[in-house]
C-alpha cells in the first residue's frame, strides 16, 4: 500500500502528465489549424502568381508578335514570299525572345517558312489553324512531334488574309522545373478543349499519379474550372491542390498546382517535435522531483504559449524570461533568438516594401500612398500641395559609356544630393532611372518654384562620385493641388507632362499649364494619324524650285512634305515632323518621302523635265545603316540617277554621333548621291568636322539672307561662307531669297544656286511643269503677294 508521500508524488506526476499532454494537445491543435490554413493560403497565392506571371508573359509575347506582324516591311515580305527577309525576322532573337519555334502560315493554311529545333508537319499546321483560339490571337496548347508547345499567334497585317505569324514555346520538363523553382510547388498541365476527356500535357509528378490528377481535373471542370486549395489524394499521399487557368486569356488550358502535405506541414512536424521535447523533458524531471519542478514547468510553458500568441499577431517586442539554468532556459533563449530574427526579417520586408533598393529613397508605391494621404490632409486643412517631378537626364548616358555599375553608383550619389538639397521634410521618391518625385506639403506655386530654383543652383556644379564629376541637365515639372488636379494620379501625370514640355522647350523648370494635357493628346492623335497617312499614301509632296544663278534657269527642286489633316486642316512640317521624330518612327516618313520623289522623277522625266531633287534627312536617319541599302533599292526600281538625288542634313543632326553619321553619309556618297549641309551657319559643326564630311554643297540659312544687302554683319558672314565653300570646292546655295536686292547681291558675290519666295513658294508637282515652261530667268513677275513674316516661319 502506497504511503501518503507516494500518493502525493504519483498525484503530482499525474497532474504533470495530464497538464503537459493537455498543453501539448492544445498547442499542436492550434498550430496544425494555423499552419494548414497558412499552407492553403500559400498554395492559393502561388497558384495565382503562376497564372498572373503566365498571363503577363503571354500578353508581352502577344504584343511583340502583333507588333512584328503589323510591321509594313514584314507584311510586304510575306505578301511577296521574300523567304530570306521572313527568315531573318522570325529567326532574330529580338523577335523570338524565348520562343522555341516560329513559323509563318499563309491563308491557305500552308507553311510559308518556319524556324526552330523541330519541323511542324502540314497536317499539324492545318489542325493548328483550324483551332478558333489560334485565329482569335489566343494562346493555344498543342503537341507536335511528341512535345507540347504553347503557341501565340497574330494575323499578318490588318486582316488575316495575308496569313499568320506564330511563336511556339516548349512546355517541357525544363519549363516545369523552372516553374517549380519559381513557386516551389508541383504543377500538372491539362488541355480541357474536350471537357469530357481532359488531356494531361505535362506534369512534374510521376506517371503513377496521372490517373488521380485526371480525376481531379474532371471534378474541377464540373465545378466550373478554378477551385480553392483542398486536400486530395494523389497516388499514395495527401496533397494540397488547386486548379487554375494557365493564362487568363485561355480557359482551355488548366494547371493543377499541388504540394505534398508532409511538405506543407513540415513546420507543424518541427513544432510537434519541439512540443514533444517540451513534454518529455519536464516528465523526466517530474519522475525525479515532481514536487520541486511543478511550478517551474508550468510558468515557462504559459510564457511560451503567450509568446506564441504574440508572434501570431505580429508582436515580437517582448522576450520570454524564466529563472532557471537548465535545458528549458536554453530552449527559451533559442526561442527568443528565433523571435528576434523573425522580427528583423519582417522589419526588412516592411522597409523594402516602402523603399527603393538602390537609392534608399521611397519607391513609387509608397510615394503614391503618401501623396493620397497628403492630398486628404491638404483638403481637410484647405492648404496647397506641390508635386515636383525631377529628371536629371544623365543615368542612361553614364550606363552606355561607363557601365551599369558606375551608373548605379551615380544614382546613389544623386539620391543623396537630391535629398540634401531639398531637405528632410518633403517626401522624396525614386520613380524610374534618375527621375525623382518630391511631395511638398503646404506649398503653393511660388514656393515650389523657389525650391526648384534653389535646387538647380545647388546641383549646377554636377554630381561627383570617385574621380568622376557628372554634369547634369535637370528638368523639373511642377503641379499644384488643387490648381492642377485633385487626385494623386492627376498630379503625377500633370507634373510629368510639365517636365516633358520643359524638356522639349529646353526650360529647366516648367509649371503645368492648362491645355498641356490636351496638346499631348493632340500630338498622340497626330502621330497615330500620321503613321496611317504614310500607309494610306495620303501625304502630299510640294516642290520649291532651285535657280542656277549663272544662267538663271531652274536646275532642281527641294521636296517638302505637306499634310491636309482631316481634323486640323493643312499642317506645316514643323507641326508634325518633330512628333514622329520624338516617337522614333521618323524613318517611316523619310522612306515614304524618298519613294515619293523617285516616283515623281519618273513622271517628270516623261514630261521632259530632268531636275535635281533634294530631300531632307533627320538626325535619326543618318544614324541608320540600313538607309543606304533602302535608297539603293529605290534607285534600282526607278529611273532616278543617283547624281540627281541630293540629301540635306543639318549641322545639329551631326552632333548626335558624328562618327556613325559620317559612315552612313560616306556610303550614300559612294552610291553617287550628293550631300548638302542645310541651315549652314546655325549649328555646331567646326571646320575640322566639315573637312571630314563627304559634302558636296552648303546651304546658307535664310536668317543670314533676309536682311541682305543692308545688314553688314550678315553680308560679311555670307560672303565668308561663299569664299569658304569655293575654296573647299563645294557648291553654295542661298535659301530664303525674298527680294531682288538680296538676289542681285548674292549673284554679284558668286552664289551658285538660290531658292525662295522671290521665285515661288513650294508648289504641288502637277503645277511645277507649267511654271517652269513659263519661267523667265531672274524675273519677279511670278512673285506671290505673301506675308513673308509668316512664310519664313516654316521651311520653304
Amino acid at each position: 500500500m502506497h504511503n501518503l508521500r507516494t500518493k502525493i508524488l504519483l498525484f503530482a506526476i499525474a497532474l504533470v502528465v495530464i497538464g503537459q499532454l493537455t498543453t501539448m494537445g492544445m498547442v499542436m491543435y492550434t498550430a496544425k489549424i494555423n499552419i494548414t490554413k497558412q499552407a492553403i493560403d500559400a498554395v492559393d497565392k502561388k497558384a495565382t502568381l503562376l497564372t498572373g506571371v503566365s498571363s503577363s508573359q503571354a500578353n508581352l509575347s502577344v504584343s511583340r508578335i502583333s507588333a512584328q506582324a503589323n510591321d509594313s516591311d514584314f507584311i510586304r515580305a510575306v505578301e511577296n514570299r521574300n523567304i530570306y527577309t521572313i527568315n531573318n525576322v522570325i529567326s532574330n532573337p529580338k523577335t523570338r525572345v524565348t520562343a522555341t519555334m516560329s513559323l509563318v502560315i499563309e491563308d491557305s493554311q500552308q507553311i510559308i517558312t518556319q524556324f526552330g529545333e523541330k519541323e511542324i508537319l502540314p497536317e499539324q499546321v492545318r489542325k493548328l489553324v483550324s483551332n478558333p483560339a489560334f485565329k482569335e490571337g489566343l494562346p493555344v496548347m498543342m503537341q507536335f512531334n511528341d512535345s507540347t508547345y504553347f503557341i501565340i499567334s497574330a494575323p499578318i497585317g490588318p486582316t488575316e488574309s495575308t496569313g499568320w505569324l506564330g511563336m511556339a514555346y516548349a512546355m517541357d520538363m525544363n519549363y516545369v522545373d523552372r516553374v517549380e523553382q519559381m513557386i516551389g510547388l508541383q504543377i500538372s498541365m491539362f488541355s480541357i478543349e474536350d471537357r469530357s476527356n481532359p488531356k494531361l500535357l505535362i506534369s512534374s509528378l510521376p506517371p503513377s499519379d496521372y490517373e488521380d490528377l485526371t480525376a481531379h481535373i474532371k471534378q474541377a471542370i464540373r465545378l466550373k474550372g478554378q477551385t480553392y486549395p483542398e486536400i486530395i489524394e494523389i497516388g499514395k499521399a495527401s496533397h494540397l491542390a488547386t486548379v487554375r487557368p494557365f493564362v487568363h486569356q485561355q480557359k482551355d488550358i488548366m494547371v493543377i498546382v499541388s504540394e505534398p502535405m508532409d511538405v506543407a506541414l513540415a513546420t507543424y512536424s518541427l513544432i510537434h517535435k519541439i512540443a514533444t521535447a517540451l513534454t518529455l523533458i519536464p516528465l523526466f524531471i517530474a519522475l525525479l522531483a515532481a514536487f520541486m519542478l511543478s511550478r517551474t514547468l508550468t510558468n515557462p510553458l504559459k510564457q511560451l504559449m503567450r509568446a506564441a500568441e504574440r508572434i501570431q499577431v505580429g508582436n515580437y517586442d517582448q522576450a520570454v524570461r524564466i529563472d532557471t539554468k537548465d535545458e528549458l532556459n536554453e530552449f527559451v533563449q533559442a526561442f527568443n533568438v528565433m523571435q528576434s530574427e523573425i522580427s528583423a526579417r519582417e522589419e526588412r520586408t516592411a522597409y523594402q516594401a516602402k523603399h527603393d533598393g538602390l537609392t534608399g529613397l521611397y519607391n513609387r508605391d509608397y510615394a503614391m500612398e503618401n501623396l493620397r494621404d497628403s492630398i486628404k490632409l491638404a483638403h481637410e486643412n484647405d492648404e496647397k500641395l506641390a508635386v515636383m517631378m525631377v529628371s536629371l537626364n544623365a543615368r542612361q548616358e553614364i550606363s552606355s559609356t561607363l557601365g551599369h555599375e558606375v551608373a548605379d553608383n551615380y544614382l546613389e550619389k544623386a539620391a543623396i544630393q537630391v535629398k540634401s538639397f531639398i531637405g528632410e521634410k518633403p517626401t522624396i521618391a525614386r520613380l524610374e532611372i534618375d527621375t525623382f518625385l518630391i511631395i511638398l506639403n503646404r506649398t503653393n506655386i511660388d514656393g515650389a518654384t523657389d525650391i526648384a530654383q534653389d535646387f538647380l543652383a545647388r546641383i549646377s556644379s554636377g554630381i561627383k562620385f570617385g574621380d568622376i564629376n557628372v554634369a547634369v541637365s535637370p528638368h523639373i515639372g511642377i503641379a499644384v493641388y488643387p490648381d492642377h488636379g485633385d487626385t494623386c494620379e492627376q498630379l503625377i501625370l500633370r507634373s510629368s507632362i510639365a517636365k516633358s514640355e520643359g524638356t522639349q522647350d529646353k526650360r529647366p523648370i516648367s509649371i503645368y499649364r492648362e491645355g498641356d494635357e490636351e496638346q499631348r493628346v493632340r500630338n498622340m492623335t497626330l502621330l497615330h494619324d500620321l503613321l496611317s497617312a504614310v500607309t494610306d499614301n495620303s501625304l502630299i509632296m510640294h516642290y520649291q524650285p532651285k535657280i542656277n544663278v549663272a544662267d538663271e534657269t531652274v536646275c532642281g527642286v527641294e521636296a517638302l512634305i505637306r499634310w491636309d489633316h482631316p481634323t486640323y486642316g493643312w499642317l506645316q512640317p514643323n507641326e508634325f515632323v518633330p512628333i514622329i521624330e520624338q516617337s522614333g518612327n521618323i524613318s517611316i516618313l523619310t522612306r515614304w518621302a524618298l519613294e515619293a520623289v523617285a516616283e515623281q522623277y519618273d513622271v517628270w522625266l516623261g514630261e521632259g523635265l530632268d531636275l535635281d531633287i533634294a530631300v531632307n534627312l533627320s538626325a535619326h536617319d543618318i544614324q541608320d545603316h540600313e538607309l543606304p541599302w533602302f535608297i539603293m533599292d529605290i534607285l534600282r526600281n526607278h529611273k532616278l540617277p543617283p547624281e540627281k538625288l541630293i540629301v540635306e542634313i543639318t549641322e545639329q543632326a551631326m552632333v548626335l554621333d558624328f562618327s556613325n553619321a559620317t559612315t552612313v553619309l560616306t556610303r550614300l556618297r559612294d552610291l553617287g548621291i550628293k550631300i548638302s549641309i542645310d541651315d549652314f551657319g546655325t549649328g555646331y559643326s567646326s571646320l575640322s568636322q566639315l573637312k571630314k564630311l563627304p559634302v558636296d554643297e552648303l546651304k546658307i540659312d535664310r536668317s543670314f539672307i533676309a536682311a541682305l544687302p543692308n545688314d553688314r554683319e550678315d553680308a560679311a558672314i555670307v560672303s565668308t561662307a561663299i569664299d569658304l565653300a569655293h575654296k573647299l570646292k563645294l557648291d553654295i546655295v542661298a535659301e530664303g531669297v525674298t527680294n531682288r536686292a538680296s538676289y542681285r547681291w548674292l549673284q554679284a558675290h558668286g552664289i551658285d544656286r538660290a531658292q525662295g519666295y522671290y521665285w515661288n513658294k513650294p508648289i504641288p508637282a502637277k503645277e511645277l511643269s507649267s511654271w517652269i515652261s513659263s519661267f523667265k530667268g531672274g524675273s519677279t513677275q511670278y512673285l506671290r503677294a505673301l506675308d513673308f513674316g509668316t512664310a519664313n516661319s516654316n521651311k520653304n
